[in-house]
């Protein structure tokens, strides 16, 4: 963490010259994050000697030395926070996934990714704990630059929109099912063909009698209990569509499931088949945008990687078993048939014997439905965060006014509504953004976030209190920043820590190569899948 203590210097502020050359450094980083810092800089004054006092300048609204974290949220919430940032809508998609795959190569496929996502998802966890940045894109702006900050605002902004316009998607599929299900002699003729007007109607009522209200709170904390709401619906869908499956494979027999099961992709299409659900399961394993923010608001005495790890693989063992199960089991139950929305297949009430299965698929939708929209404002948050830095850049948003919440989540919430309305198809929406924003945020950010999150921390030693002493490096040297002098070494050993410096080295570089290298493939051969996929529907439609 980035503070300036005011009793760094024998408990009185930094002199003229230092603040002054401090101030400098801050405004030679030309972004919003140096010209905040520089401005609270300018509020020390000389001879204060205030030593229980401390300033942020880290623009976080936190204070970790002087053991003032604003942080409430418990490691159980945060880890809940984390897998409905994941969870969601992209469970209705993993049994098409299955499909194109084949099930052996798909359930390879899917824990083979969660474990490169998790991977990745420890560098961002760690650079949040390191840069003490409050959001993923003030984090690689901290790190990388001012100008990879922007890129990644659009990236986020584009990202979260989609996955909330599917959102939106979900909702209306299910709610429109249900409606017809319960209540087609009161809507009539608007269950029968074309539920276009109905569907817009339902979005209409669910964005701004739902969504808007819960995405205008200014702290990520507050959708704790909504988070769980959006953890816990889709596991329930996804035991309901278990019960489905195992009571089908009772009435049909186990010989004759597996017989029709595809277990490997086929051999003409395979290759495009299982480069378009790739970017599916990523899509549905994206929690790498909110993690930063979930690590500021842990609370003092918890808030540490290693808890934040934790969090995040108890995490992803719930999303990653949710997925499988509704994978497997929707696979088994719907064939080769299966829609890129499961709930939507057209064999899902005929192959259903009896009121009581009919009903279970039902409250399935709503579960669906529910987790969908308990999603909705988890995904906002970054999404607001990444628009607002862009629209008001160099200003932070804890200054903002109200209303510019209240409008911002307005419009938003609106845009969402147009695309949703406009995009009904959500299998299209999560093979798109996650082969281009989605694998942005969870490979080629954290990529480099690895790979120079190194340099940041030497870069950081200079800019802090600290940086008017002598600063031990990693590479065990001893050097006076004032003056630039390398001191008396105090490893004696130098030859053995140049040796492990060298290896660190290499291992980060391979790591880089390794996840830049999926990045890029997964961006050019999954939109380019993705976009023939598209286009060949929307002509033979």
């Amino acid at each position: 963490m980035l503070h300036l203590c005011r009793a760094h210097t024998g408990g009185t502020a930094p002199d003229g010259t230092m603040k002054r050359d401090l101030r400098q450094s801050f405004l030679d980083d030309d972004d919003s994050y140096g010209r905040h810092r520089a401005a609270t800089l300018d509020t020390i004054e000389e001879g204060d000697e205030d030593e229980n006092s401390e300033l942020d300048i880290m623009g976080d609204g936190t204070s970790p030395g002087s053991g003032k974290e604003v942080g409430t949220a418990t490691l159980v919430g945060s880890t809940f926070q984390m897998a409905n940032c994941a969870i969601g809508a992209g469970v209705l998609a993993f049994p098409y996934a299955f499909a194109n795959c084949g099930l052996a190569v798909g359930i390879l496929m899917l824990v083979y990714l969660i474990i490169i996502v998790g991977a990745t998802q420890l560098v961002v966890i760690k650079a949040a704990a390191v840069s003490g940045a409050p959001s993923y894109e003030d984090m690689v702006r901290r790190v990388l630059g001012a100008g990879w900050g922007k890129v990644l605002e659009v990236v986020i902004l584009v990202y979260q929109l989609g996955a909330c316009v599917a959102y939106l998607d979900v909702v209306a599929d299910q709610g429109t099912g249900i409606m017809c299900a319960y209540g087609a002699s009161f809507f009539g003729s608007y269950c029968d063909g074309n539920q276009t007007l109905m569907r817009a109607i339902l979005v209409a009522v669910i964005a701004f009698g739902f969504c808007l209200p819960f995405s205008i709170p200014t702290k990520i904390d507050a959708l704790a209990r909504i988070s769980m709401i959006g953890v816990l619906a889709p596991i329930v869908m996804s035991c309901a569509i278990v019960v489905l499956g195992l009571l089908d494979i009772s009435d049909r027999g186990m010989a004759a499931v597996v017989y029709n099961l595809k277990w490997v992709p086929d051999s003409e299409t395979g290759l495009h088949d299982v480069l378009k659900s790739i970017p599916i399961v990523l899509f549905a394993l994206q929690s790498h945008i909110v993690a930063p923010s979930v690590y500021k608001e842990m609370k003092p005495e918890i808030k540490s990687v290693k808890n934040a790890s934790i969090g995040m693989v108890f995490a992803y063992l719930m999303v990653g078993s949710c997925y499988m199960l509704t994978g497997i089991f929707g696979y088994t139950q719907f064939g080769n048939g299966v829609d890129g929305d499961l709930l939507k297949t057209s064999t899902v009430l005929s192959q259903s014997k009896g009121d009581v299965l009919v009903a279970v698929i039902n409250g399935a939708r709503v579960f669906i439905a529910l987790g969908s929209l308990c999603s909705f404002p988890l995904n906002h948050f970054p999404g607001r965060s990444a628009l607002l830095n862009l629209a008001v850049p160099g200003k932070p948003l804890e200054s903002l006014p109200k209303w510019a919440f209240y409008l911002e989540a307005t419009l938003f919430v609106a845009v969402c509504y147009g695309l949703a309305v406009a995009v009904p198809q959500i299998s299209y929406v999560f093979s798109i953004m996650g082969a281009t924003c989605g694998t942005a945020v969870m490979f080629i950010f954290p990529a480099m976030l690895h790979l120079n999150l190194p340099k940041y921390e030497k870069r950081e030693r200079h800019m802090t209190g600290d940086s008017f002493d002598d600063v031990v490096y990693a590479d065990g040297s001893l050097v006076d920043v004032a003056s630039g002098r390398r001191a008396q070494k105090i490893d004696p050993d130098e030859d053995k820590t140049n040796s492990k410096a060298k290896r660190d080295t290499v291992c980060r570089w391979l790591f880089f190569v390794i996840i830049m290298g999926m990045g890029c493939f997964v961006v050019i051969t999954g939109t380019m899948s993705a976009v023939q996929d598209f286009i060949t529907n929307l002509l033979d439609a």
